[in-house]
């Protein structure tokens, strides 16, 4: 089942990178996309830690939360997403 949304681009397999000013924000890079993905509190991070291979599903678009004028800026080049899996040993 991963390996074939993998395939399918379903999932995407990137690095955890949780922010320094705020544990609540993370962001996700993937080879195969250009921004980094943001996951945004505890529970999107699903348990995931810092550095952690993680495998992500993204939000259809509808889904994505409204971005307040002042985090606009600072999130413009990230996308929303769910972090499905972590930890996760590939």
């Amino acid at each position: 089942m991963i390996k074939e949304g993998l395939e399918q681009g379903k999932y995407f397999e990137g690095r955890l990178h949780v922010s320094d000013e705020n544990r609540l924000t993370a962001f996700v890079t993937v080879d195969n996309l250009k921004t980094k993905v943001i996951i945004d509190g505890l529970a999107c991070q699903n348990g995931a830690l810092d550095g952690d291979l993680v495998l992500i599903e993204l939000y259809p678009l509808a889904k994505w939360p409204p971005v307040n004028q002042q985090r606009q800026s600072k999130f413009d080049e990230y996308m929303f997403t769910k972090l499905e899996y972590s930890r996760t040993k590939f």
